[in-house]
């Protein structure tokens, strides 16, 4: 299952990213995290199951920042973007 999943942020700085991407490879999950001016993207290319534990891990794990806005499941995200160096 592939699954596009949008934090805006509104921060250039990295943490978060890191976080993530700590995450994932805690759950042990087939997925990416990239970070934009304004946004976090999460690519998901896993079994339903395994995205959901990733979400609930997530939810007990990701610290409350008032510099995370909105999160939601995207169709798709414009590639041409630059994502943020860190």
């Amino acid at each position: 299952m592939q699954l596009i999943y949008k934090i805006e942020f509104n921060t250039s700085n990295p943490y978060f990213k890191y976080i993530l991407q700590d995450l994932i490879k805690e759950a042990n999950v087939d997925a990416t995290c990239k970070q934009y001016r304004t946004c976090l993207i999460l690519r998901f290319d896993a079994k339903a199951e395994e995205i959901e534990s990733f979400f609930a891990l997530l939810e007990k794990k990701l610290p409350v920042s008032i510099f995370l806005g909105k999160s939601y499941v995207i169709e798709e995200f414009d590639e041409s973007i630059e994502e943020l160096e860190e």
